[in-house]
């Protein structure tokens, strides 16, 4: 078994509060070691369903802070183990073990080359296995992204079947306004119950999805800078499997590809924050079944067809 760690594993944690605002499921062992902080800490129903509850979008443990009330009451070691090693993500894979940094850390991008070194003492795998034909195209996405001066708009030209040139087919963002207007998306960033840094970073998303026109998309720009991170997220989010619920690893790099053209033309002075958020709500199911609602959606994203 092979054990794979993509690049440089470099995090700086700024507090920010972002990581808990997912839903965390708990084993049985913890669920209960979790519960009994609760009574501690004053927390009502701390844990519901084998997993840490949630109010307003936030683990019911982050305080006014943005910080762990388990973590400064009884240390770093006492919380879940998934969040003693966030961003470091792992999979276990048909081939092996896969480690890297989570991509959807609203300041990954400021410290993605610069940062110190993440590290954890040990690490929780999930398991996403994909067929052979599968593995090979996840190969090829990663070698794509990995070419020395990749762009995100290399990227899409490849996946569309469009080599040649250098900026994003006029058609396919026109495909990329049409879908993503006709989704319920925009509610779905505002509303109360979401996550407040999603709704904070993705409001001029919000904001702007109710105006695309497919007859006239908005012109595609990115700094160097913010395209080499788009493309970085793009490799992690295929390389540790981050979104197992679309196994097709084309879909996967496509849908964040697409996202990174949204953010630039929605923030572009807030791309970094802006495409972390992307880059998490594109694992929501609910927002993966509005963009690819059936077999056929991925083909015609792509392709037109």
């Amino acid at each position: 078994m092979s054990f794979e760690v993509l690049g440089d594993v470099r995090h700086l944690c700024t507090t920010c509060g972002g990581c808990c605002e997912e839903t965390l499921r708990l084993s049985e062992d913890e669920a209960r070691r979790i519960e009994g902080f609760g009574v501690a800490l004053g927390v009502d129903r701390s844990v519901v369903e084998g997993c840490t509850r949630r109010e307003g979008g936030q683990c019911v443990f982050l305080d006014e802070e943005s910080l762990c009330k388990i973590h400064k009451r009884f240390g770093l070691k006492a919380k879940p183990s998934v969040c003693q090693q966030y961003p470091l993500t792992a999979v276990s894979t048909e081939h092996g073990l896969r480690v890297g940094v989570d991509p959807g850390c609203y300041f990954a991008f400021d410290s993605w080359q610069t940062g110190p070194e993440a590290s954890s003492d040990k690490l929780l795998a999930r398991k996403v296995t994909l067929s052979d034909e599968l593995f090979a195209l996840e190969q090829k996405i990663l070698d794509l992204c990995a070419e020395d001066g990749q762009t995100v708009a290399g990227v899409i030209r490849t996946l569309t079947g469009c080599p040649k040139g250098k900026a994003v087919p006029v058609d396919f963002a026109s495909r990329v306004c049409s879908r993503l207007a006709s989704t319920d998306l925009a509610e779905r960033l505002v509303h109360k119950d979401t996550a407040p840094l999603v709704r904070r970073y993705l409001a001029p998303v919000a904001e702007l999805l109710p105006t695309l026109n497919a007859e006239s998309p908005p012109r595609f720009v990115l700094s160097a800078a913010d395209d080499a991170w788009a493309v970085e997220t793009i490799r992690r989010m295929v390389f540790l499997r981050l979104v197992p619920a679309l196994p097709v690893p084309q879909a996967v790099a496509l849908l964040a590809a697409a996202g990174a053209m949204l953010c630039a033309w929605a923030a572009p002075e807030e791309f970094g924050p802006t495409f972390c958020g992307w880059s998490r709500i594109m694992r929501y199911p609910e927002v993966l079944r509005q963009i690819y609602p059936d077999a056929d959606s991925f083909n015609w994203l792509a392709q037109g067809e």
